[in-house]
């Protein structure tokens, strides 16, 4: 497969610095490694055919939404302050559509 030039994860400059580590399924992990989502992405291809994504950003509040937009094809391992944030968000949503 080609791989497509565009970043697609804006790092919005912030005072921090995070080390992101994010799981993607098996199920989505071809399109995940098909494409350059940022600059500093380093991809590690699972045993069960998952993949481990894993970047360094300036601030949480793309990824965020990033990471949203899969569903729970998705699961934040690190930083916890991105795994709260998620954890509180789809509690909310759950909450909505009871």
């Amino acid at each position: 497969l080609r791989r497509q030039r565009q970043m697609c994860i804006r790092d919005s400059s912030g005072s921090s610095s995070y080390d992101i580590h994010i799981r993607f399924e098996a199920s989505i992990a071809e399109r995940i490694a098909e494409r350059d989502w940022h600059e500093s992405q380093q991809l590690t291809p699972l045993p069960d055919g998952a993949v481990d994504f894993k970047l360094r950003l300036g601030s949480l509040m793309e990824i965020e939404r990033w990471v949203l937009g899969w569903g729970s094809a998705a699961e934040v391992i690190a930083p916890a302050e991105l795994r709260t944030k998620i954890s509180a968000t789809t509690r909310a949503m759950a909450q909505r559509y009871r």
